[in-house]
């Protein structure tokens, strides 16, 4: 599990530093009149995007370097599959903490280091 999860970090990070500059250095003139806020149907694509991801990540198949279908045509999809990665860090986190914190869990196997 962590293998795959350092395998989807590392592709999604080399995703976005693919992306992330113009040739020359110089940053690119935004030319889009639009608001700073997105529309309703912008908000809509980007949470179906991420729960793509999330799906993804669930599935494994973002681990096959494949981009989830619901994100054709949205801007910024890495960045948004890096977001639901490290949401779904934090929950697996939380829920690790939980069963640490109770004796009786038995969901995660914590290996003793006494002899």
């Amino acid at each position: 599990m962590r293998i795959r999860t350092t395998a989807v970090t590392v592709t999604v990070l080399l995703a976005l530093a693919g992306c992330s500059s113009s040739d020359d250095g110089k940053p690119e003139p935004t030319t889009s009149s639009a608001s700073a806020s997105p529309s309703v149907d912008q908000a809509a694509a980007r949470e179906a995007c991420k729960q793509g991801w999330v799906q993804g990540l669930e599935d494994g198949s973002v681990d096959k370097g494949q981009i989830p279908a619901a994100c054709d045509g949205v801007p910024n999809s890495a960045q948004i599959g890096m977001e639901a990665l490290q949401e779904r860090n934090a929950a697996n986190r939380e829920r690790m903490d939980d069963c640490l914190a109770d004796p009786a869990c038995t969901e995660i196997p914590i290996a003793s280091s006494a002899p």
